[in-house]
Formats: C-alpha cells, sequence, structure tokens
C-alpha cells in the first residue's frame, strides 16, 4: 500500500501512532508537515520508503516515529532540527542523507540504534549526539565530523557495539 497525498495537501501533523502496525510500503510526505509524531509508522514492518520532499518544512520528527520499520533510506529535510528518542531505532536504514545546509541540531538517545547504517557524516549545525544514539550499529564504521562542526556533546555508549574504525 502505497500513501500519497496531493501536491496542495496542507497536512501539518501526521498524529501519535497514526499508521502504527499497518501494511504500508511507501509514504510521500506532503511539504506542508512541520511535525510527525511519537510512533506514526512505528512497528510498519513493510514500510521500505517515506519520500519528503526538498521543499520540506518538516521540523521535528518524535521518538519512535519510524521504529521498528524496514525503511531503506531516508534523506533528512533541511529545516528538521531533531530527531526524537529511538526515531529510526531497529529500522532498516542504511543511508542517511543530510544536506551540506542542514538546520539538524540534535540526535537524541537510542535514534539510530540497531540500524544497518555504514556511515555517518555530522551536519555542521549539530551539537548533540544522545545516549546510545548509534549503538549496537554493527555496519557502522565511519564516523566524519568536519572542521566547522559545533558538536559539543557524545553521550555515553553513543557508538557502543558499532564497528567504528574512523573517527575524524
Amino acid at each position: 500500500q502505497k500513501i500519497n497525498f496531493q501536491n496542495n495537501s496542507m497536512l501539518q501533523t501526521i498524529g501519535k501512532f497514526a499508521f502504527y502496525e499497518s501494511s504500508i510500503t511507501s509514504i510521500t510526505i506532503p511539504s506542508s508537515t512541520t511535525r510527525i509524531c511519537c510512533s506514526a509508522f512505528s512497528d510498519c514492518r513493510k514500510l521500505e520508503s517515506c519520500v519528503i520532499p526538498s521543499n520540506s518544512e518538516l521540523r521535528i520528527i518524535e521518538e519512535y516515529a519510524f521504529a521498528y520499520t524496514h525503511l531503506i533510506n531516508f534523506t533528512i529535510p533541511l529545516h528538521l532540527t531533531e530527531i526524537s528518542k529511538s526515531t529510526f531505532d531497529h529500522s532498516g536504514i542504511q543511508p542517511i542523507e543530510i544536506p551540506e545546509n542542514s538546520e539538524l541540531k540534535t540526535i537524541e538517545d537510542c535514534a539510530f540504534s540497531e540500524s544497518p547504517i555504514q556511515k555517518f557524516v555530522v551536519p555542521h549545525h549539530l551539537t548533540k549526539i544522545g545516549r546510545s544514539a548509534f549503538s549496537c550499529c554493527r555496519k557502522l564504521e565511519s564516523c566524519v565530523i568536519p572542521s566547522n562542526s559545533e558538536l559539543r556533546t557524545i553521550g555515553t555508549q553513543s557508538f557502543l557495539n558499532s564497528k567504528i574504525e574512523t573517527f575524524s
């Protein structure tokens, strides 16, 4: 099942548990959406694709929003400022695509834990990587921190049980 909204959709919020445990396989988030609430797509075991347009106004993705999905790739929208606790926990997410001029400031606890990510590039404005954010990411080998990084905090056990080989 694919969920597509009209191009002129004014949808601002996808509420708590909106599609929880549903059988959707893909969704296109309207550009007007500013918030995806707690567990909105959690446990959608067939969800592989979430398309977010480049002109998206999405600012916050709440806890567990995409946890326990088979989401393969995900592009962080430009205006997203926070990835909440366990947002992509146990998901299939591999590449995390983050625009160079991203406004992302915070990655909360366990945000990507137990996912098959292989590389993470810290966006310039990111100030915090929360506790266990990338724990048990057993394919994660590289974390790149640019010279102009604003990163101030790497939480306890952030990269626990990962295969991190390069941290530069």
